[in-house]
């Protein structure tokens, strides 16, 4: 049986509580619903690591993320900015599953992607897609369908038949603190456009 994937059957695995690998803007990623315990584990044994972590999450739309999303000072502006696209604001969540299971500290990393067809996966399993990168620990993030390794594909529901490019580069992650934003990892969104949005920390 193929391991690729049409939208329709990549939804209902992941409705059904199951993990697939995807593309995003950014990278090839693989996940499931974010407010499943049960899913991250299933990521983290997919993916070799042996000890839990937060991961990403896209949501299928900017209004979910801004609704469990704190109303943190600049985040209007970010989303407004830049989502969908490839910045990953950290921020307080409201949603207490969503932070058990994705988060740390009480804040998800909240992305919205602008793929049409990853917004629908998102909305097939809650509205809210774990999303991490679709590489065995140790190896390099995949840019391509050809670079997501079969051993982790096997271990998934499959993967979406798409035959879009993603830009190779990961997106930015900023996090806020009272304080001020932080950017903690460059990527596809250099610290100068983000500077026009909010007010960064000098020591990001």
């Amino acid at each position: 049986m193929s391991d690729r994937l049409d939208l329709e059957q990549a939804c209902g695995i992941l409705a059904a509580g199951g993990v697939i690998v995807y593309p995003t803007e950014t990278l090839w990623g693989i996940g499931g619903n974010a407010r499943s315990p049960a899913t991250a584990a299933a990521v983290l044994k997919a993916k070799g690591i042996h000890s839990p972590r937060p991961f990403p999450v896209l949501a299928d739309s900017v209004d979910r993320a801004l609704a469990v999303a704190e109303p943190v000072e600049g985040l209007a502006e970010l989303a407004s900015r830049f989502w969908p696209g490839s910045v990953t604001a950290v921020v307080p969540v409201t949603d207490a599953d969503l932070a058990k299971t994705a988060g740390q500290d009480g804040k998800v990393g909240l992305r919205v992607c602008s793929i049409p067809e990853v917004a629908r996966l998102a909305a097939s399993c809650g509205g809210f897609l774990l999303s991490t990168s679709a590489n065995l620990t140790g190896e390099s993030p995949p840019q391509s369908p050809r670079d997501v390794n079969p051993e982790l594909v096997e271990l998934t529901g499959g993967m979406l038949d798409w035959s879009g490019a993603c830009s190779g580069l990961p997106s930015t992650v900023v996090v806020w603190e009272p304080s001020g934003w932080m950017v903690v990892r460059e990527g596809a969104v250099p610290s100068s456009e983000l500077a026009r949005a909010v007010s960064l920390r000098g020591d990001g």
